[in-house]
């Protein structure tokens, strides 16, 4: 689609299919069909998710972007503005630190707006990087958050207006997660007890998400609750210590580290719970999944999961590092199967009333539409 609108879309990583990963390919695969051109150009080089979205038939750019600062980063910012001119660039839309200074200069090169997706709470914004934000703010066009309460963050930030910033939930292709017939086949490739009132958490095994917390949680249901099971899907730095301290809390034969999981509905079919213990999101996918599946969650009330989370009806929202709410919550659901299965359908529900990939692509279209002054594409309207 060579005289097609494109859309140029900037990212510091692509390295394995987490949130933001999934969220740009969902996105940019099926940007085709609105009348854009999409344009993936990640920052760190060919990486497994790069490859993922060339497959689904997006135009990829690879590139090395390194230091930004440093004398290589300012070349190769050049080298991908170079790249990007007489490519009818309708908009820059930008995902991370290094991706949002570059679209800077490439939306001012290419006389273009700029849209910032901002993923998080800004945790990481510390420093001389939140100096460098009050500059990249002041020069972009648009913030999309993926929840209220990033939206409420990014508005605290210098630089930012707020008829800048535009609320766009995640979306899902529901259907992929309809896998409710697979229960006994997911549980024997996840390798846990076919019989095991089984709880999952799918997440990075680092700080931020604190898995310990789940496990002290465990500790306490494991008593009462002697089929109790923990399948952790995700790897990361802090998988040795889980495992450490899994086996001082006395419940390492309750818990499953089954590593990397490339195949998410498959996993979440085997389960009869989900719990996320983090201590920060923006807008967890991985909440949005469980629910489509089905499945009651139990979530820490951090960032936007209590607009996933109804507390009462589709689970339970307690606060971080709560393991004794924590246990209680998760207890009753691996308890009381009936309430599980109630809560969980009701999940399923909302999940396909607020958070569908079709809404998700149609607002973020007509917000490019509305950015460069282009009508409604046909696809746009038709799907409105």
């Amino acid at each position: 689609m060579p005289d097609a609108p494109t859309i140029l879309f900037l990212i510091d990583v692509l390295p394995f299919p987490g949130g933001t990963e999934l969220h740009l390919f969902e996105l940019s695969r099926r940007l085709q069909a609105t009348g854009y051109h999409p344009i993936v150009c990640n920052m760190d080089g060919d990486q497994p998710m790069v490859r993922r979205v060339a497959e689904a038939g997006v135009e990829t750019w690879p590139e090395h972007l390194g230091r930004i600062y440093a004398p290589a980063g300012r070349r190769t910012g050049r080298e991908v503005i170079r790249r990007a001119a007489g490519r009818n660039v309708h908009a820059v839309h930008t995902f991370h630190f290094k991706s949002d200074w570059l679209g800077v200069f490439a939306a001012r090169a290419l006389g273009c707006p700029l849209i910032s997706s901002r993923r998080d709470l800004g945790f990481q914004q510390t420093g001389p990087r939140r100096a460098v934000y009050h500059w990249i703010n002041r020069h972009t066009d648009a913030f999309i958050a993926p929840s209220d309460a990033v939206r409420r963050s990014v508005l605290r930030q210098r630089g930012v207006l707020p008829e800048r910033t535009h609320l766009i939930y995640n979306g899902l292709e529901l259907a992929r997660f309809d896998t409710r017939a697979r229960r006994a086949e997911a549980r024997a490739w996840l390798g846990v007890p076919p019989d095991a009132a089984l709880a999952g958490m799918v997440g990075r095994l680092w700080p931020v998400k604190d898995q310990a917390t789940l496990l002290r949680a465990f500790a306490r249901i494991v008593p009462t609750t002697p089929k109790a099971h923990v399948v952790f899907l995700g790897d990361g730095a802090e998988e040795e210590n889980l495992r450490a301290l899994a086996a001082r809390l006395g419940i390492a034969e309750h818990v499953t580290f089954a590593g990397a999981c490339n195949d998410v509905p498959r996993a979440l079919a085997a389960l009869d719970a989900f719990a996320l213990s983090s201590r920060s999101e923006g807008m967890s996918n991985a909440i949005l999944e469980a629910m489509a599946a089905g499945l009651p969650v139990v979530a820490t009330d951090v960032g936007g999961n209590p607009e996933c989370v109804v507390h009462g009806h589709t689970g339970f929202i307690v606060p971080p590092g709560d393991d004794g709410r924590m246990a209680e919550s998760l207890g009753l659901l691996l308890r009381e199967p009936e309430t599980a299965r109630a809560m969980g359908e009701a999940g399923r529900e909302r999940a396909a009333e607020h958070f569908d990939v079709d809404v998700m692509v149609r607002r973020t279209v007509e917000l490019y539409d509305a950015l460069g002054g282009r009508g409604k594409s046909e696809a746009a309207v038709a799907g409105a």
